[in-house]
């Protein structure tokens, strides 16, 4: 993640209720040292992490403090180990409100998406069934000289065309709802047949276009014009 680009920030992001949550960021050190007055030394999962928890309006905002406490942290003389590394490397935040789903328009760039814990992204490649993989970086990937590195997602799309669509309405023509259904029900429908249509070398295009033809043809017969 380099210096936070605070470009990638969304402000649209923030939980729906506009109240502040509390949410803990991690970072992992490779050796036992010296701790942050703001944060506190634990062991997580066999490493060594400092750990600090803090409020924002969405892990959107959470994410963006974290990376702007990592860039802070790391130019202390007592975290020189962690100089030239990028957050993707060992900064997560939690997401123990469950903001982090998966759907056929996740955005594994986006600020809520990214600094994904171990828990939250087995759980989203549960949710995918195969669809998302976990993100491997370059390990050569790191700062130079101040160089800003573009940010890094946790998650990946294995196949990028298996996603339908950053417009919410097209599950409209792709797939009736049901206002009975939630959302996350919609949208796993829409995905399913995508995934058929994907099986049969088309696509919602194409499924459009040719429905579209059928019915020209079909009022070109009812008024005369062809046989």
């Amino acid at each position: 993640m380099g210096e936070w680009n605070k470009a990638d920030f969304d402000p649209s992001e923030y939980n729906g209720s506009g109240q502040q949550r509390t949410y803990i960021a991690r970072i992992k050190v490779d050796i036992p040292s010296p701790t942050p007055k703001t944060a506190t030394a634990r062991m997580v999962d066999g490493e060594f992490v400092w750990e600090r928890s803090f409020k924002a309006k969405g892990r959107a905002a959470a994410v963006r403090f974290a990376g702007d406490w990592f860039n802070e942290v790391k130019r202390k003389d007592y975290a020189k180990h962690l100089k030239g590394k990028i957050a993707h490397d060992c900064v997560t935040v939690d997401d123990s409100f469950n903001e982090v789903r998966f759907g056929s328009s996740f955005n594994p760039d986006k600020p809520l998406h990214r600094l994904l814990d171990r828990e939250t992204i087995q759980r989203l490649l549960e949710q995918s069934e195969g669809l998302l993989k976990v993100n491997q970086i370059d390990p050569n990937l790191t700062e130079r000289n101040g160089t800003r590195v573009k940010a890094q997602p946790s998650v990946a799309w294995v196949d990028e065309s298996m996603r339908i669509n950053k417009a919410p309405i097209k599950i409209a023509f792709n797939t009736h709802v049901d206002p009975k259904q939630g959302m996350a029900e919609n949208m796993n429908r829409a995905l399913e047949r995508a995934r058929k249509l994907r099986k049969k070398g088309t696509n919602w295009m194409k499924q459009v276009e040719k429905e579209h033809n059928r019915k020209l043809i079909q009022q070109m017969r009812d008024s005369g014009a062809i046989g």
